[in-house]
């Protein structure tokens, strides 16, 4: 449900400034950039050139984090042990921020637009 979420309140952002077409391309890019964002910065890491490692780090810390959302595989393969309860609130924490944040600078840009 977070990702869902997430990904809502990226598509609000993006039709408010852009065309409906563009906001569903920028949209869908932010979905899979945000279930990869983990793997940039491992690949960041790996290539050991530091422009690189920091252009990573960055984009981790712009793009939202919704493998920490996902626990679908963890629940139905039982990989493993689902996060404590910190984690969780933790995590849900830090989408509710993410997507609150989205949504006011949509409305703020909303509010700043000529009709």
């Amino acid at each position: 449900m977070g990702q869902s979420l997430h990904v809502a309140a990226a598509a609000i952002l993006f039709g408010v400034f852009t065309s409906s077409l563009l906001a569903a391309l920028l949209t869908f890019a932010v979905y899979l950039m945000g279930n990869v964002t983990r793997d940039l910065v491992a690949f960041g890491k790996l290539s050991q050139n530091p422009q690189l490692q920091q252009l990573m780090q960055g984009l981790y810390l712009l793009l939202p984090d919704l493998s920490r959302l996902d626990l679908k595989n963890q629940a139905v393969y039982g990989l493993q042990a689902l996060p404590s309860s910190i984690d969780l609130i933790a995590n849900a924490l830090y989408a509710f921020i993410y997507i609150i944040l989205l949504l006011i600078i949509a409305s703020t840009i909303f509010a700043k637009r000529q009709f």
